[in-house]
Order: C-alpha cells, then sequence, then structure tokens
C-alpha cells in the first residue's frame, strides 16, 4: 500500500522535470507527510501542461458518502493472497470504483519518496523508500472530481494504484508496493491506449531503489517536518554513489 508520501521538490523543479505549469503558485506547497484527505499535485491525461492539486483520496462519482480510496489494486479482487509472481489480469478495469477513471482519468501522482510501515519480528518499523537517481519520480494514479447535487459540493481527488511487492519491499516487511513509472513509461500511462497504459502497472525494478527506517512518530499525520526522513539505521541496499541518500541525510530533501 501507500498511504503517506512526501513531495517537497521545489516548484520549480517539478515544472521544468515535467514540462507543465501552475497557474495558481499558492496551490503548492511542500510536505513530509501527505496522507488521506491533504492535498498534493498530480498532472492529468485530460490537461498534461497543467500541474494542479488534487485531494489524496479518491472519491466515486457514485457516492454521497464519506467512502474514499487512497489506493487502487492494479489486480483489483483477484490476487487477494498478494503473490509476488502473479500473472493473471487487471481487475481494476472492472471495479465500479475505478473502471471509469483508468479508461480515461489516469495521472501522474508526483513524489520524491514514500513511507513503508511494516511489522517486522512482532514489531512495527517504518520505512523511507526511494528512488537511487530519481527525485521527484511519479506514481501511477487515477483521479475523479465528484459533484455534490444538493451542497454543490465539488471535491477533486486522486487514488495511487499499487500492485505486487518488488524484492526490495517485501525485503522490509511489505506485501504491496505503489505503481512507480519509468520515465518512458509516464508518457504512455498519460497518453497511451488503456491496453498500453495497463502494461505500466507491474512492480518498479528493487536495483533501483532503496529504503532506510526512521522514527515511529512517522504515524502522526499532524507531524510535518524534515524530521520525519531522519534515519535511524542504515540503507536496506548498500549503494557507493547513493546521491539521493546523501541528500535525504543531510539537508532533509530541502534541496
Amino acid at each position: 500500500m501507500c498511504k503517506r508520501y512526501v513531495l517537497v521538490s521545489k516548484l520549480e523543479t517539478i515544472e521544468k522535470r515535467y514540462n507543465v505549469s501552475l497557474a495558481k503558485k499558492s496551490e503548492y506547497w511542500s510536505s513530509y507527510n501527505i496522507s488521506s484527505k491533504k492535498t498534493s499535485m498530480i498532472v492529468t491525461q485530460e490537461e498534461p501542461h497543467l500541474l494542479q492539486s488534487y485531494q489524496f483520496g479518491f472519491k466515486p462519482s457514485w457516492t454521497n458518502s464519506q467512502m474514499i480510496f487512497a489506493n487502487a489494486r492494479a489486480e483489483g479482487d483477484h490476487n487477494k493472497e498478494d503473490d509476488p509472481n502473479y500473472k493473471g489480469g487487471f481487475g481494476i478495469l472492472q471495479k465500479p470504483a475505478f473502471k471509469q477513471s483508468i479508461r480515461n482519468k489516469r495521472c501522474l501522482v508526483i513524489a520524491d519518496c514514500f513511507y513503508q510501515e511494516s511489522r517486522i519480528h512482532g514489531k512495527m518499523q517504518t520505512f523511507v523508500v526511494y528512488l537511487q537517481e530519481r527525485r521527484p519520480f511519479s506514481f501511477a494514479g487515477v483521479y475523479n472530481v465528484w459533484n455534490n447535487s444538493e451542497t454543490g459540493e465539488c471535491v477533486k481527488s486522486f487514488a495511487i494504484i499499487t500492485t505486487q511487492a518488488n524484492d526490495l519491499i517485501r525485503q522490509i516487511g511489505g506485501v504491496r508496493s505503489p505503481v512507480i513509472l519509468s520515465a518512458s513509461a509516464e508518457h504512455k500511462w498519460l497518453h497511451g491506449e488503456l491496453s498500453d497504459a495497463t502494461q505500466c502497472l507491474y512492480p518498479f525494478p528493487s536495483k533501483l531503489m532503496n529504503a532506510y527506517s526512521v522514527s515511529l512518530i512517522n504515524s502522526d499525520t499532524k507531524i510535518d517536518d524534515n524530521s520525519l526522513v531522519q534515519p535511524t539505521g542504515e540503507k536496506v541496499n548498500s549503494v557507493r554513489n547513493d546521491f539521493v541518500m546523501k541528500k535525504i541525510v543531510k539537508r532533509g530533501f530541502n534541496v
């Protein structure tokens, strides 16, 4: 799963990286603790040259309740055992909440890293997971605009798609992973046909990622500063030239 993540890259960096612009600069603010119902930045299929602020937590068009989904399983109702070797179909295509958005409302969810909370040997641990050579990067997401016919309320929201855990995520006790897109897959996800887009919904290569443990205080969504990403342990994988890690430790991503 991916219930909390970090985005603190400078706005100028994001706009240049994605070739987008944010109309109202005041809508962007960095956060070390993006969680359910908080807003963050996405690039949508319908307006791929704009950077937009949406709520994290997908609200289906057909509900008037408080129901939201932070994540959408690529396998849908299949692979309930979270088998890392699953080779079946993409059940998300049939899920009532997501079957329309996966076809015409796909988005890039922009992030610098994310948190993985796991129980290892009976003890809860929190890890920061990041890409070794790229930030910011993109999760595959779906979005929706929900309108309340009674009150006129409009909620723009998104969910992050998850898939089977790769070797790194399993190593730190996880069974699900957000779908991380390569640079080439970003274009396919936004602009490709549905059959091409679904081929992006696989685990990201472990060799391009890393992780390290942080304080359990991360579970408090009210805290939002760079103390949340400071290591309490060594990197899971020893990488000599891990420049992203150096930025996290020394500057808390504020670069």
